[in-house]
């Protein structure tokens, strides 16, 4: 990033922000601090953002950096396409912290790749049947608690080709509208 350019900087700081890597965001809104001018717009709102992540790096300590260890495996699992071990990183990090909206995404994520080959299908047995049902309604379910736990990022959800398996049924638009009585994660079935 150009110095002469700071605000990609303020940007990379609020994605990793709202992803909850507050070290990253850390780093990145003093990045922004340092190289913007003393009148820039934002940087009042930049230096709030960094107290913020300050505050919350500092009260989650040790456990926090632990988390970013888990979801760092899982992502990594992730792209390697290795369901098993992403899932099990995504669920390590839900166990220091269940409303760690990253973690529920990436999950979702995991069961929406799970699901994927079951939509070419048409004919399945029961036993298909029900493990199709239960991989889509847990994709479900862990990208409605990614939403609740304030993870907003709704025009990347929306265009996330690692959920394009879920965008076939109702409950993906509702979810992502965060419409009125749309459905929580308790009510998709398990």
């Amino acid at each position: 990033i150009a110095p002469e350019f700071p605000e990609p900087y303020a940007a990379r700081g609020q994605i990793a922000f709202q992803r909850e890597l507050y070290p990253n965001a850390i780093r990145d809104f003093e990045a922004f601090l340092k190289h913007a001018s003393p009148e820039h717009p934002a940087r009042a709102a930049v230096q709030a953002q960094l107290d913020l992540a300050r505050k919350r790096c500092t009260v989650e300590g040790d456990r926090r950096v632990l988390v970013e260890e888990w979801i760092g495996q899982a992502e990594d699992a992730f792209i390697a396409r290795d369901f098993g071990k992403a899932e099990e990183g995504y669920e390590r990090a839900l166990e220091l912290d269940p409303h760690l909206g990253m973690a529920h995404y990436g999950l979702a994520c995991v069961f929406a790749r799970r699901f994927e080959p079951y939509r070419e299908f048409r004919t399945f047995d029961m036993w298909d049947r029900e493990k199709r049902r239960r991989t889509l309604d847990g994709a479900l379910r862990h990208l409605a608690a990614a939403v609740k736990s304030g993870f907003r990022a709704v025009a990347e959800m929306a265009e996330d080709p690692d959920l394009a398996p879920l965008k076939d049924d109702p409950r993906f638009a509702q979810i992502l509208r965060g419409e009125r009585g749309a459905l929580s994660p308790e009510e998709i079935a398990e």
